[in-house]
């Protein structure tokens, strides 16, 4: 603009170029050409600029390079400014060859270009506040009325690039009765909304290669949302340029309807009949004017404005921190007491008349106001408790507890006097303990009971039944008395009071947005409470896959129900999706691409809160490298933090309270196992989800754990009562103590809790807590016998199977086996957790082969359905929309299961944890799988997901979660012995020992290797390296020199390989080497290379190098077995054809047998785990052994030979 300026003019849109990183070289030349011939077209002493040319690749500025200078030797007359903008150290083609034009410049001082814009732009404001909710939108609507305009809304969020929005300008329809109302809300991409609005407002034109759109000759209003210290407005700079109107909180804004029956009217009049202590003694009526009835208490003129704001002033911004005062609030407020305050003045119980024949000292109104008026400020109040926690939690960026901000749940008795549906006359309260509801509630209950005073009693709600509960509730929210079957659903107290709290918002048509931890019935409890009130409830589920259009299909679809009937929406997860900003429109303003929603609508929605891990949850598996996935775990939930447009809405529910957790878990054990249903195991489970709370965190676990615990007790008592003896176990099957009951109960904790312990040690100290409560109960279950029930459980299953040859029976193996079959049968979603080498793989691999239905060897699995898995390889190249149709093919398998063939079909989400680290977050499309919408009970198909590390908890909540503990002595052991074992012999016990007594060294070596030796590189050798190492030693004796070349081609790939193997093996060596020194000497790596070749069974090879020329040394070192070279691209586009040519490329290679070098190939190095892990399924006879592996990429997989 300091150009233009100088040259005394402003500019038009042909001459001025903005480039972006998709301009096209026929867009420069076309504007070359327009600059040079000017003068000759009649456009003399024009002034042209192409800025942003930094944006361009070398190639499109060598061209213009080229196109200026043969222009420059024709054309003497032109005016062209270059503009571009040069970071430090970076080099650009167009400034080293135009190095002596280059003129540094700095530009306008702030106040020359608010000078320029606003002789440019009059017609432009920019509305700005310090808050939320302090009336910007009102402020644009007043403004527009002003000017016989109305404000239309014109949405910037989230994502917004500068192509979207010219688009969506092109498409956006505006009349000359309108102005244009800009709502910036969040910007993903600020230096295009910047660009953007500067050409849209400069130019009054938008334009790209393909597109075009123009600005009509109207108010433009740019409303910038309020975020934490103004970061949106300090992104947009060029917004400091424009006219600005910033708001401050001041109540004499506040616009008071003239309107009689507006909510702001009938809160006022009762708050002027109150003050003025007439509230007993006048009635309210609301009724229209056109009414004959001459009674005095009808309202007939407004209360004026300055009465109405003195009123406010003094009942309610008074008493709520100044400091933080929004009209959100106020709104949420007065929507909610005039909803009440209308049923008060049309019952006819509590007219003063009726009051003054039934009660002497009469002060029942008054009373009642009090309590309405409490309970509805109650709403504002919470709400601005839990922005402020949130703004802190991301101001401070440090481990805070959120959570003592937020006005807790139980902080409060949370009593409440609600009209009733199925009696509007009627009043009941609610609260928490009927010790703590005041006296005068008391008598105002007491004074519509119509028997004598003696036999009055206050409800005890603590004390009632479900189906009791189950009553009042349905006087409160439905109308109609028909009998209604209702889904299964756990009722209390405590949620009978949050169903309250949401009616009364759904009255007043206030959203209702839920946050909490996972699993504290968020979803379920809206879901049920829509069942009573009898409304249509419909529910999106959303993700980082959900698409905008998703969100106005879902929007356009229930709007059209809605011009009938009432209708329920429910957004769940709102601050996993990528598009919060359109939900923030949709929830604060009940706008929708600029066009309100359908008064009909009633908005809900659930999320979990943004807050920080306060320590590690878990220790399991390996760390994750990736930087990205270390950001985001640092966050309990993967979340985005709320705008405060929505943060104004929250009800913070956090989790359950001990007391109302016992409650729930006495009434799900009750109503779901009847007589199995013994006390103790209510003990029980409470007790576990205590302990995990205790060892992990407050959000570790939840009643969807307990819920899974009671259909587990249900499936193995049935199981141990039906199962068939296995006929291969020569032992005894168990005796019969503990009973079958006691049995289930523990098999059942055993597989929910004790299995997502990682220690050892806290596994055993789970298994004495439980055991205590038993030996209270007078069951003696000592904690021995607790974990040999779950192993003769284990070894039931693992004894039926048939079994690859030197296959160990290790402690994570018998673990993997047994859940993943249980969770199979059961449909309960599985992730078992654990690092590479802990049989993750090989037991997914059994029950494959095992579980095959009537063609099962065994004669229970021949009654058991047949087990078919559908992979999917999780990956960075991970999509939604790749988990998805994965889940689509396995309920389209399912399908085809029929009572002669029964079928269960496995979604297997193989290294689910490697998605995580996709720039996609396509996990987030897991929830509404695992967790389908209330009312179903669990996902149609079965789900098993393995992972290298922890999900985060929102994730894993949603499954019943198995972290596997490191190997301790015996189990390394165990394993070494039976993979030395290659014939596959039956050792005797004394052979076994002594083969015991050898290994140990190797396993004492590896584990303090394992636990001091990686310091540098963490994770770089694992349980597969010690897995090779004895492999390796099994085909040679154990010499000395075999054990260094084992070492060296097992534990190589570092620096300090060497002295790394004479700190931690040296004792190993020296043992097969009489005790002697052995000088531990370095091996060429060309040696290990061609040994790992020649060696039959060997590994693939990792090859470490410094510089490309690796790939040419491994070429001729291998030329005579004629190796083929792959490298990967660099360029980011490159993404599915590109992985599809190299993957097919790669198996047709592996099928020939020809040696492959790959190198850059990290996009598809995820697809290719089950080749690099050798995980090989055999087929043929064993002398000529055919072998298979999976090749998958994202949903689609592909056996290889």
């Amino acid at each position: 603009m300091s150009f233009y300026a100088n040259h005394g003019s402003y500019p038009e849109p042909w001459q001025l170029l903005i480039c972006t990183s998709s301009t096209t070289e026929e867009e420069l030349s076309i504007f070359i050409k327009r600059c040079f011939f000017a003068s000759k077209n009649g456009y003399k002493n024009y002034l042209f600029c192409i800025a942003n040319l930094e944006l361009l690749d070398f190639e499109l500025q060598y061209d213009l390079v080229n196109n200026i200078r043969t222009y420059m030797t024709k054309v003497k007359e032109y005016y062209l400014a270059l503009i571009c903008c040069s970071e430090t150290g970076m080099n650009h083609h167009i400034l080293d060859q135009f190095s002596e034009h280059v003129h540094p410049t700095i530009g306008l001082s702030d106040a020359a270009m608010k000078a320029i814009y606003q002789e440019l732009c009059p017609k432009v404001v920019c509305v700005t506040s310090e808050l939320s909710g302090q009336g910007k939108t009102e402020w644009i609507k007043q403004e527009s009325h002003s000017k016989r305009l109305v404000p239309k809304s014109f949405l910037i969020s989230d994502g917004a690039n500068y192509n979207s929005l010219l688009k969506q300008l092109k498409d956006f329809h505006i009349r000359n009765v309108n102005s244009l109302h800009i709502n910036i809300i969040s910007a993903d991409n600020p230096r295009e909304v910047n660009i953007f609005l500067f050409q849209l407002l400069t130019l009054g034109i938008v334009s790209n290669n393909s597109d075009i759109a123009s600005l009509i000759d109207s108010y433009v209003f740019i409303e910038v949302a309020s975020s934490f210290d103004q970061r949106l407005l300090k992104s947009l700079p060029f917004i400091n340029c424009l006219e600005r109107a910033h708001l401050m909180w001041n109540t004499d804004r506040l616009m008071i309807s003239q309107e009689i029956h507006s909510p702001i009217q009938i809160v006022c009049n009762y708050l002027h009949l109150y003050e003025r202590e007439d509230l007993d003694r006048r009635d309210i009526f609301f009724r229209s004017e056109s009414s004959t009835v001459n009674d005095e208490g009808i309202i007939r003129i407004p209360l004026s404005h300055k009465l109405c704001q003195q009123l406010l002033d003094k009942y309610f911004f008074k008493r709520i921190d100044a400091g933080i005062s929004s009209f959100r609030f106020l709104d949420i407020f007065i929507n909610v007491l005039a909803d009440q305050l209308i049923r008060l003045s049309s019952s006819s119980f509590f007219e003063v008349h009726n009051l003054n024949l039934m009660i002497k000292s009469n002060n029942v109104r008054s009373t009642l106001f009090n309590t309405l008026f409490d309970g509805s400020k109650d709403f504002a109040t919470k709400s601005i408790q839990t922005r402020s926690a949130q703004i802190q939690e991301i101001a401070d960026e440090v481990e805070i507890e959120q959570l003592k901000n937020i006005a807790q749940w139980d902080d409060s008795n949370h009593l409440l006097v609600f009209f009733m549906s199925q009696t509007p006359d009627s009043i009941c309260s609610l609260y928490r303990d009927k010790a703590k509801v005041p006296n005068n509630v008391q008598n105002l209950l007491k004074s519509q009971h119509i028997e004598t005073e003696e036999e009055w009693k206050l409800l005890d709600y603590c004390t009632m039944s479900s189906e009791q509960l189950l009553s009042t509730l349905e006087c409160l929210a439905r109308k109609t008395m028909h009998h209604i079957d209702y889904p299964k659903y756990a009722l209390s107290v405590d949620n009978l009071l949050k169903m309250a709290l949401m009616l009364l918002r759904t009255r007043a048509n206030i959203p209702v947005v839920v946050c909490g931890e996972a699993g504290c019935g968020k979803t379920s409890l809206i879901g049920f409470l829509a069942g009573v009130v009898e409304v249509e409830f419909r529910a999106l589920n959303l993700h980082a896959g959900i698409t905008k259009q998703n969100i106005k299909d879902f929007m356009k679809e229930s709007d059209k129900k809605a011009r009938n009937k009432e209708i329920w929406l429910f957004f769940d997860e709102i601050n996993t999706c990528n598009h919060i900003g359109l939900l923030a429109d949709l929830i604060a303003h009940r706008m929708l691409d600029g066009n309100l929603i359908h008064p009909n609508i009633r908005l809900f929605a659930a999320c979990n809160p943004y807050r920080l891990r306060k320590k590690s949850i878990s220790n399991v598996g390996i760390k994750a490298k990736n930087i990205r996935f270390e950001e985001q775990s640092r966050l309990v939930y993967e979340v985005k933090p709320l705008p405060d447009q929505i943060l104004d809405y929250v009800w913070d529910y956090g989790r359950l309270q001990p007391n109302d957790e016992k409650i729930y878990i006495q009434i799900m054990v009750n109503d779901q196992l009847d007589t199995l249903g013994k006390p103790i195991l209510a003990d029980l489970l409470f007790a576990s989800q205590e302990f995990i709370r205790n060892v992990e965190e407050s959000y570790s676990v939840s009643l969807r754990d307990v819920k899974r615990a009671i259909k587990l007790v249900k499936f193995f008592h049935n199981s141990l009562q039906n199962r068939p003896i296995n006929q291969k176990d020569n032992k005894k099957s168990h005796n019969n103590y503990p009973n079958l009951d006691i049995r289930s109960y523990i098999l059942a904790l055993g597989l929910c809790y004790q299995s997502r312990l990682y220690d050892r040690e806290l596994r055993k100290k789970y298994r004495e807590e439980m055991c205590k409560i038993f030996l209270r109960e007078k069951f003696i279950i000592r904690e021995q016998l607790f974990n040999e029930v779950i192993r003769e459980e284990q070894m039931d299953y693992i004894k039926r199977m048939t079994c690859p040859p030197n296959t160990a029976f290790n402690e994570a193996l018998l673990e993997n086996v047994l859940v993943i079959i249980v969770c199979i049968l059961n449909h309960i979603p599985l992730f078992i957790v654990g690092s590479p080498g802990s049989s993750k793989s090989l037991a997914i691999r059994l029950v494959h082969q095992n579980l095959r239905g009537s063609d099962s060897n065994d004669e229970y699995f021949r009654t058991l359905p047949q087990v078919f898995f559908i992979p999917h390889q999780g990956s960075s190249s991970s999509t939604s929309d790749g988990i998805e149709k994965v889940f689509q093919k396995a309920k389209a398998y399912q399908e085809t299961s029929s009572k002669e063939f029964p079928v269960i079909s496995v979604v297997l989400l193989d290294e689910v944890g490697l998605a995580e680290t996709s720039p996609f977050n396509p996990l987030k499309v897991l929830h509404s799988l695992l967790e389908p919408s209330y009312p179903a009970d669990g996902p149609t198909v079965s789900v098993v997901g393995i992972s290298n590390w922890r999900l985060d908890n929102s994730k894993s909540s949603r499954a019943l979660l198995v972290q596997r503990p490191k190997f301790d002595l015996d189990d390394l052991i165990e394993t070494a012995v039976r993979l030395l074992d290659k014939n596959n012999l039956e050792l005797s016990s004394s052979e076994i020992k002594n083969q015991k007594v050898k290994l140990k060294p190797f396993a004492e070596a590896y584990s303090e290797y394992e636990v001091k030796g990686q310091n540098e590189f963490s994770n770089f050798h694992g349980l597969r390296d010690y897995y090779a190492l004895v492999k390796n030693l099994s085909d040679k004796e154990m010499t000395p020199k075999n054990i260094h070349l084992a070492l060296a081609r097992n534990f190589g790939g570092i620096k300090k390989h060497t002295e790394t193997c004479l700190e931690y093996f040296e004792p190993v060596i020296k043992n097969f080497n009489e005790h002697k020194s052995w000088t531990y000497e370095q091996i060429p790596t060309s040696i290990l290379i061609n040994d790992n070749l020649t060696s039959e069974g060997s590994r693939h090879l990792m090859v470490i190098g410094k510089s490309d020329s690796i790939v040419n040394i491994l070429t001729y070192q291998l030329r005579e077995m004629n190796p083929v070279v792959i490298l990967g691209s660099q360029f980011p586009e490159d993404r599915d054809d590109y992985s599809y040519s190299i993957l097919s490329r790669i198996m047709m290679c592996v099928e020939a047998g020809q040696p492959l070098i790959l190198t850059d190939l990290e996009i598809i190095y995820g697809s290719l785990y089950d080749l690099w892990n050798q995980n090989y399924i055999t087929m043929g006879s064993s002398d000529d052994p055919k072998y298979f592996t999976r090749v998958a990429l994202g949903a689609y997989a592909n056996p290889m030979l």
